[in-house]
């Protein structure tokens, strides 16, 4: 059942030897029988790894654990995970762990940063808008309160107008700054017969801590 060059030795010895792998020696004593070629022990197929020579049709790849691609050991069959060497068609996406959804996450994982970028997007813009609204807030408020204070000092001019401080006040104190009245100092003399330096009664209508007069409480403007 052999020919010149297998030994019975080889034959027996559980290895895909050349020389015996024919059909005159039954592939090495039947024991490459219908799932090997030469190259492949026995050892190699019950070693559960896809040892190149093995994994092909013939061996039925590897001990029937790797219906797959040469690379793709069955350990990484089983393991949960889309490992790239199993991730193939001949090796049903890793146990069909990974069938159709890679795409899926791959789509998902942009919408994912499509959604993000643009919530990032409308934060900034979000932010740049209330700046820009605080800033002309301020800006308007400031406007106003200039323009009441010119306004209001417009009013006082016309009401209480500034005069030369006269002689009979010079050395006589102001109620609002306790300073003595100065020659030449420019004044104001309410309604009420009282007098102030123009500035320091001007300054405290127009900064609204008062709008009467400190010594008795009049209107400075009746």
């Amino acid at each position: 059942m052999c020919n010149s060059q297998c030994l019975w030795a080889m034959v027996n010895n559980t290895i895909c030897d050349l020389q015996c792998y024919t059909d005159d020696c039954k592939f090495d004593g039947d024991d490459c029988d219908n799932y090997c070629y030469p190259g492949c022990t026995n050892e190699m197929i019950n070693n559960v790894l896809c040892d190149i020579e093995c994994n092909n049709e013939e061996c039925q790849y590897d001990n029937f654990m790797c219906n797959c691609t040469s690379g793709c050991h069955s350990s990484l069959l089983y393991n949960d995970k889309c490992d790239d060497a199993c991730n193939v068609k001949s090796c049903n996406y890793d146990n069909d762990q990974c069938k159709d959804e890679r795409p899926i996450i791959r789509i998902l994982r942009i919408c994912g940063f499509v959604i993000a970028a643009i919530q990032l997007c409308l934060i900034i813009l979000t932010i740049i808008w209330y700046c820009k609204m605080d800033c002309y807030t301020n800006d308007y408020r400031i406007m106003n309160v200039e323009e009441r204070g010119i306004l209001n000092l417009m009013e006082i001019n016309k009401n209480i107008p500034e005069t030369v401080c006269p002689v009979n006040l010079i050395n006589k104190i102001c109620a609002i700054c306790f300073e003595e009245f100065k020659e030449e100092k420019m004044i104001r003399k309410l309604k009420c017969e009282h007098y102030f330096h123009s500035e320091c009664i001007a300054q405290l209508l127009l900064n609204g801590h008062s709008s009467t007069c400190p010594l008795c409480n009049k209107s400075p403007f009746k």
